[in-house]
């Protein structure tokens, strides 16, 4: 789940959101 997290939040465009969700 770890990488479809990373590559969504990519995909998403969120790059606001980018640093946080590494963090997830």
């Amino acid at each position: 789940m770890t990488v479809i997290t990373y590559g969504k939040a990519t995909f998403a465009g969120n790059a606001k959101t980018r640093r946080h969700e590494r963090r997830r």
